[in-house]
């Protein structure tokens, strides 16, 4: 099967009749049971209303794998992606995609983000997916709203940076993910993307090349990237960079610290010692 794009169908209901995500009905386009290998994008839905992508394989395509760009109300779930280490995405929501569940693939050997959201996508929902030696972020989100990331297992390549990345996205519940080998943040919300976003369900770290050893965290900045919201498991003395009015929740001991001053991984306070 050559790449292809996606005719509009028409007939369905509206996103209000029906709650979702949903299972695709009969006027919808079904994209099943295929196999893509090379060109540039192995699978594009481009500006239709209503897909259902599953069970393809897509191996070794330049930019992505499987492309959802300003479509609404599809899913993708029970794809194969593999970006043969010359793949840059996995699977793309771009340019105002709206109303999509992405559930249930399995994405590697990707070498920029293995899922990757931007593009004031809203009402996104990740959900049980695969992630296997992601290059740089296992999920990356930019400029979208409205987001469920929940329930995937993520594995760096040891050289990864960050397992979920928000960027300039809110509100969004972040819960229930694995991840491992990366040599940053489990979860990262930066650039006042922090604003009605949760993030529960034990997000956690595995054995990986930080030089404090596995420490599963989650990390907020403030829009100047100098202020952290850490938790964590273990001191962050020596750990942990921040610069002061970063405080750091201990949660294997229920303890908080304090940086007051300097913007390295010194210097932290135990709040009853930061007067």
């Amino acid at each position: 099967m050559s790449p292809g794009r996606a005719s509009p169908t028409t007939g369905l209901s509206s996103p209000s009749d029906q709650p979702w995500p949903r299972p695709c009905a009969s006027k919808c386009s079904a994209i099943t049971g295929n196999t893509v290998t090379g060109g540039r994008i192995g699978i594009s839905i481009a500006n239709a209303k209503g897909a259902a992508v599953a069970g393809n394989t897509c191996t070794s395509n330049k930019d992505y794998g499987i492309e959802f760009s300003g479509a609404a109300r599809f899913t993708a779930s029970g794809n194969t992606i593999d970006g043969g280490g010359t793949g840059s995405t996995g699977i793309s929501c771009n340019s105002a995609a709206t109303n999509c569940a992405i559930s249930g693939n399995t994405v590697a050997g990707c070498t920029g983000s293995s899922l990757k959201i931007e593009g004031v996508c809203t009402n996104i929902s990740v959900s049980g997916n695969v992630v296997n030696a992601a290059a740089l972020y296992a999920v990356e989100v930019i400029n979208s709203t409205h987001l469920t990331i929940s329930g995937n297992m993520l594995d760096g390549n040891a050289t990864a940076l960050k397992a979920v990345m928000l960027d300039k996205s809110f509100p969004a519940t972040v819960s229930g993910n694995t991840a491992r080998r990366f040599t940053q943040n489990a979860v990262l919300v930066s650039s006042n993307g922090a604003l009605g976003t949760q993030l529960s369900g034990g997000a956690t770290l595995g054995p990986g090349v930080r030089a404090t050893g596995n420490m599963p965290y989650t990390d907020i900045l403030n829009a100047a990237g100098d202020v952290r919201q850490i938790s964590g498991a273990g001191s962050p003395e020596s750990a942990f960079g921040g610069g002061p009015g970063s405080v750091y929740l201990r949660t294997d001991t229920g303890t908080m610290y304090i940086k007051n001053s300097g913007t390295g991984s010194t210097g932290w306070k135990l709040a009853t010692q930061a007067a």
